[in-house]
Formats: C-alpha cells, structure tokens, sequence
C-alpha cells in the first residue's frame, strides 16, 4: 500500500506476557522491518522482557490486574496516559477488557489519533443474565473509545454486530482470521519431531501405534475439561487401548477439579504440563479435541493442523472459524458430552479418513494462515488509519 510519509509510531498494550510472548510472535518484528517504531506496555516478567528483545522492540513494564482492583487500575491507568502523554503516539493497539478500556481512555484523553481495540474474544451466553449484561457494556465502552474493532475471527465479528455492540463501520476482519497466523515451515512433521514424538510416548508408556487422542490448553471450565471428561470416559470404556495426552499448565479451576482428578487417576490418560514447544505431541496425536465454549481463534487448532492433526471442535465462537467441519475436521455440538464422546468414536474409528483431514487442515493452514498475510494486513490498516485516508465500512484486509 503507498501512502505518503506518516507518523509510524504504535503503542501495543498487552497485560499478559503470554500473549506477547506466544500469540504475537515475530508480528511486532515484522512491522518494525518496514519502518513501524514499536513500544510495548505489558507487565514486567522476564518472559516480556526476553520477547520484547527478541521482537526488537522497548519495553515499558506496567501490570494490569485481570480483576477489578481499584487502586491497581488507578496505578496502570496513571503509568498509561504518562507513557502515551510522553510519546506521540499514532495509533494504541490494545486488548482484553481491562486493558482495552484503561488503554482507550488514556489514549481518548491524550487524544491519540487511532485507537485499535483487538477483540480476542468471549463466550459469555453460559454466564449468568447479570455477568453478560456488564460483559457487554465493558465491550460497549470499549468500542466506543476504539476507532476501530479488530476481530480475529469471522463469527467473533458476526455474533457483535448481532447485539449491535458497535457500529458496523468500526469492524475489522484481516483475511481469514486469527491473532498471528500459523508458520508451517516451523509447524510440521520432520524427522526429528517425529523422533520426539516417539520418545514422549516412550516416556509415558503408550505403545507405537496405539490410537491417541489430544488436548492442549488451559484447564478450566470454559475450555470443556468437565465434557472433555466425561467424553473421555465414555470412549475409554468403549476403546481401552486409546491413549489420552493433555498438555497444558498446572493452574486449575476449582469448578473442574473433580473432572480433572478423574483424568488423572486413569492410566491411559497422560497429563504431560506445559511445553515450550508442543510439536511433539501434536506429532504424537491421531485427533486434537478441543471442546471450548468459545474463542477468538483457537491457535491450538491451527497449530494441529498444520502438523497435519485433525481437530474435533464444538461448534462454537471461533472455533467454526478454525475448522472446516468434515474437510480439516469435525465440529459437534457444544457442551455436549455425548456428542464430542461420538465424535471421537468417529476419529478412532475411521483412521483414513482423519489422516484425511489432517493433510487437508495443513493445506489449509499453508494457503490461509501464513502469518506474514495477517502481518501485512494489519500494516495495510495501521497506514490507512495514521494517513486519515478514505474508510470501506467493514473492510476485509487481505494481507496480499
């Protein structure tokens, strides 16, 4: 896109070294490449600080709590309008609900030009009448301060414009969605992931060639580990010899304890932690299952696909965006455990036709999801909005 000389200063406010860290991998090098100055405002652990050094870009380390906390709002708040005040900035990327509204506000108030919201998104159509009213109107406020919502999923872009959560004009879709996209070259099945693969069963006593079936992510009720259990026990005692492999941190919800317990006193099901680097027992699975409540574009999927796994996904939020239901896998009905226990009947049993899948989901991954796609179309926006050139309601940016 040639637009002529801007103001390419960007502040990205990410409350989490997780999201810097993993989800926003190589985008903020990239964009510093061709000529963005990038700064990053998120909370000071050693993890943001080795990502803000690999990606090129300073750090200006301010913590914003996940809950309300009046006086540690009011301190991220202060450290965020100085920061912004103290800087000209162009544009202010933001996310999350705390995050978006402290950023947006501090922005609005030093009166930056374009304020960028990232909608990650939320299922809350499972909480409570009084949590989905307030969910709503932070979302509400938020778009209100932005200048523009950026989804990262089609469906995510949909369900705000059903509950007119804001103006149709403000909307934002970058190709086919997702935070970052996927890189294959990186995701795939060489010689020596295999050879890993193959030690990571070794190690947790799965026999080569025994049916696995996986999960990576969080542990908590919205993710669907209390349905994911009770699946799961359903197709064990129908498939003794499947084996289960969960990757995912320590942290969890009290709400799913007892289903977690479940998991980990049967043999066959291997809770493995947390991995840097997940290949291996994406290499190792026959099915990643991934019952969520809803995303904004689960990373986990692509992922998978791209190491040619098939995914079983509820046919939620986001993750309709991320699989193609009977071509790169299959979706079922939401917090359903007979159904995602049927889908995995389906996996188990029809071998072929999974593999199937799982080469079509890296072809897709490779034609849709080049990350470099979701990095150029999110240039493209950032020049269009810091130029104040001409707006397309509801514009797609294609990345080409």
């Amino acid at each position: 896109m040639a637009i002529g000389i801007v103001n390419k200063k960007v502040l990205y406010v990410v409350p989490s070294w997780f999201t810097l860290y993993y989800p926003l991998r190589g985008q903020l090098a990239y964009l510093k490449s061709i000529g963005f100055d990038i700064d990053v405002a998120c909370e000071d652990d050693p993890r943001s600080w080795e990502a803000a050094q690999r990606e090129g870009v300073k750090l200006y380390p301010i913590r914003i709590d996940r809950y309300p906390s009046f006086f540690s709002d009011w301190s991220a708040f202060w450290k965020l309008y100085r920061l912004i005040s103290a800087n000209r900035y162009s544009i202010v990327n933001c996310c999350t609900k705390k995050g978006g509204m402290l950023s947006a506000m501090a922005g609005r108030l030093n009166g930056v030009p374009k304020i960028v919201y990232v909608n990650r998104g939320v299922e809350t159509r499972s909480l409570g009448s009084t949590k989905q009213f307030i969910f709503s109107q932070f979302e509400r406020v938020i778009s209100l301060c932005a200048h523009r919502v950026l989804f990262i999923s089609a469906s995510n872009r949909q369900s705000f414009q059903k509950r007119s959560i804001c103006s149709t004009k403000k909307m934002v879709l970058i190709g086919q969605g997702s935070s970052n996209g996927v890189d294959s070259t990186v995701y795939q099945k060489t010689e020596e992931i295999l050879t890993k693969a193959k030690k990571l069963c070794s190690k947790y006593r799965i026999p080569e060639g025994s049916r696995i079936l996986g999960y990576v992510g969080r542990l908590t009720y919205m993710k669907g580990i209390k349905e994911l259990s009770e699946a799961w026990q359903i197709v064990r005692n129908e498939h003794p010899d499947t084996h289960l492999i969960v990757v995912s941190p320590p942290e969890v919800d009290l709400e799913i304890e007892d289903s977690v317990s479940k998991m980990k006193s049967d043999p066959m099901c291997h809770f493995v932690g947390f991995m840097t680097d997940p290949r291996p027992a994406y290499a190792a699975m026959d099915c990643l299952v991934f019952p969520s409540h809803g995303e904004g574009f689960p990373n986990a999927i692509l992922e998978a696909g791209a190491m040619e796994v098939p995914c079983l996904g509820s046919r939620t939020l986001g993750v309709v965006d991320a699989i193609v239901h009977e071509r790169t896998g299959i979706l079922v009905e939401s917090k359903n455990s007979l159904a995602i226990a049927q889908g995995m009947r389906r996996v188990l049993n029809d071998r072929e036709t999974a593999k199937a899948w799982g080469r079509n989901a890296r072809l897709r991954c490779i034609s849709d999801f080049k990350p470099e796609k979701i990095w150029q179309g999110l240039a493209d926006l950032y020049l269009l909005l810091a130029s104040g050139n001409s707006w397309n309601s509801g514009e797609i940016y294609s990345g080409s």
